[in-house]
């Protein structure tokens, strides 16, 4: 022992080389900090190694995708919800009688019945504002009538609404689905209303869980079949949360087969540009797919007319009505109208068209609060009496 040199504060020698006391053992003097020194520098090596764990998951996932498969949000039931706001007495008595029964589909010859609230009190408590909304879950042995009635028990228990509600399934697409109309007054006379959060979260997770109460949970395969389709999808997915985390041009041989199957695709809908393994992604590329993901017709228009068309963003807007798109409003709300103005063509989501025969109308929108998660009114599309002006592409 009288030998080892100290480990700890050891006085410093001036001449180490002729000092005979250079290996004889010494009681270090004692501070009160070198306990906190001590734990200061356990911590910073502690800080290194998460930071370089840290860095190599980093780079795993951006090369090689590591995932669990057994994740609870994966394997959780798929149930698309799409929900949107009536605001006409009339069109809600429409919806409810015709569109709801398809008393206007000669090609269905077994109307559905309606189930829910009785239907006699529903009508005689039904105002102008109401609800629409379609439940269509992914696996198709989910019981489409308990998936509902489930679902307004557990938003009246959120909301402490006590609703009224009527709800129909359809069968004649390839997946059923039930419509849904929930009345704008409940059973206490209190308004209805539904924040942001519950129609974007809330509903969705209701929904979810309980179809896979009903028939378990996805399988390894089901997954793996989503994940082959995600490649070619026409909206914002996980695929393109990975790519926005390179900046630049992206060499494709170092990333995964699903990301180069993702990148051609952007290539095919001309939202980025490809020189030999490099590929670069375009400014307006995230909110390009965010807003096909929003209105789908406008992906098929700005295909068709090579990029050459923009959403409509608020503000003036005069112009010539170039196209209407309208749908089945038992199936969708996402009509729109193609302006075509001194500047160029602008697509203009707009919930229930109802205006006839304004092809080839001037018009002027003007709303200074629209942004790009939502969608303007029929009366707001106001037809101007003044000579229709000429633009030319």
């Amino acid at each position: 022992m009288d030998k080892v040199k100290s480990l700890f504060n050891h006085p410093k020698k001036e001449n180490p080389d002729r000092d005979p006391g250079l290996y004889e053992w010494k009681r270090p003097s004692f501070h009160k900090d070198d306990v906190s020194q001590l734990n200061r520098l356990l911590k910073k090596i502690g800080r290194r190694k998460t930071e370089k764990q840290h860095n190599w998951e980093e780079s795993v996932n951006l090369n090689h995708h590591v995932r669990s498969e057994g994740s609870e949000s994966n394997r959780k039931q798929k149930v698309v919800s799409k929900l949107s706001i009536g605001y006409k007495l009339e069109g809600h008595k429409k919806f409810l009688e015709q569109y709801m029964r398809q008393l206007d589909k000669s090609e269905v010859p077994d109307k559905p019945e309606l189930f829910g609230s009785d239907l006699d009190e529903y009508k005689a408590h039904m105002v102008a504002n109401h609800f629409k909304l379609i439940i269509s879950p992914e696996n198709q042995n989910v019981d489409l009538e308990v998936l509902t009635r489930h679902f307004i028990e557990q938003l009246e228990n959120l909301t402490g609404y006590e609703l009224y509600w009527e709800a129909a399934i359809h069968t004649n697409t390839e997946h059923r689905h039930a419509h849904l109309a929930i009345n704008g007054i409940d059973k206490n006379g209190q308004k209805v209303r539904f924040t942001r959060e519950m129609i974007k979260e809330k509903m969705r997770t209701i929904l979810s869980e309980a179809a896979t109460n009903m028939v378990g949970e996805r399988t390894y395969e089901e997954i793996k079949a989503e994940e082959a389709k995600l490649p070619l999808s026409p909206r914002w997915t996980k695929l393109d949360e990975r790519l926005s985390q390179y900046k630049g041009k992206i060499y494709s041989r170092v990333l995964d087969v699903s990301l180069q199957q993702r990148l051609g695709y952007l290539c095919q809908i001309n939202l980025a540009e490809k020189n030999g393994e490099l590929f670069t992604l375009k400014p307006d590329w995230k909110e390009k797919l965010q807003i096909f993901g929003r209105y789908n017709t406008f992906m098929s228009e700005y295909l068709s007319l090579g990029g050459n068309i923009t959403l409509y963003q608020g503000g003036q807007l005069n112009g010539i009505v170039e196209k209407t798109i309208t749908f089945d409003k038992d199936e969708s709300w996402n009509d729109a109208v193609i302006v075509k103005t001194s500047n160029g063509r602008v697509y203009v989501p707009v919930y229930n068209l109802q205006k006839e025969n304004i092809e080839g109308k001037n018009v002027n929108i003007d709303m200074p609060y629209f942004d790009s998660m939502k969608k303007i009114s029929d009366k707001e599309i106001r037809i101007q009496k003044n000579e229709v002006q000429k633009y030319k592409f």
